[in-house]
């Protein structure tokens, strides 16, 4: 009996190994829509899911942390719902409490294939979910970030589409972006430090 328990978890465990050699990473990266936006703009960025390889890859769920400076970015909210989930957004109960305040500047985004219909990932990439923001202030740059983890509970992860629980993230983006004032913003600007100028010069 015991022998044939130690070839059933050899076996076991052999299996697991050639299951896991076959699954290639899914990079995540961010492409933004605009590049540069002024104050007061919508900046969205797509986040896409990309297999490592040239073959497509199955996944059945994902968890993306992500970060953003709220001096530059605010009022963050989720473009129109993908068709390859079931349910997806900012789970309160997920990441030890990190969407307890979606506008901070960290949050942790969820995505779940529906049960026995893992999603595709081709190597061109999978559109998961639209990112939009409000530029606030100008910046020559800001960064919108996929982070590994927060804290010890929040973490990044892409679930295999058939092996429970098997996380096959592989290399995280990010995205730079500017917030310029706007043409007539820079004129007026000119105009009044031109202003200035001559009261000063007539003062001499």
């Amino acid at each position: 009996m015991r022998k044939l328990l130690r070839i059933l978890c050899a076996v076991s465990a052999l299996s697991a190994v050639l299951i896991n050699s076959s699954a290639a990473a899914v990079n995540l990266e961010w492409r933004p829509v605009q590049q540069v936006v002024a104050p007061g703009d919508t900046l969205s960025i797509g986040l896409y899911a990309l297999a490592s390889s040239q073959e497509n890859e199955i996944i059945s769920a994902l968890d993306v942390i992500v970060g953003w400076d709220t001096t530059y970015l605010g009022d963050m909210r989720l473009g129109d719902p993908q068709e390859c989930w079931l349910t997806d957004g900012f789970f309160v109960e997920s990441g030890g409490g990190i969407n307890s305040n979606t506008q901070d500047g960290l949050v942790m985004y969820t995505g779940w294939a529906n049960f026995g219909a893992p999603v595709t990932v081709s190597p061109e990439g999978l559109l998961c979910v639209e990112f939009m923001f409000t530029a606030i202030a100008p910046v020559d740059r800001t960064v919108v970030e996929i982070l590994p983890a927060s804290g010890t509970v929040a973490k990044t992860a892409v679930f295999h589409g058939s092996i429970p629980n098997y996380d096959i993230k592989g290399t995280l983006g990010s995205a730079q972006v500017s917030v310029v004032p706007e043409p007539c913003s820079l004129i007026s600007l000119a105009g009044a430090f031109a202003s200035v100028a001559l009261v000063y010069r007539r003062k001499i």
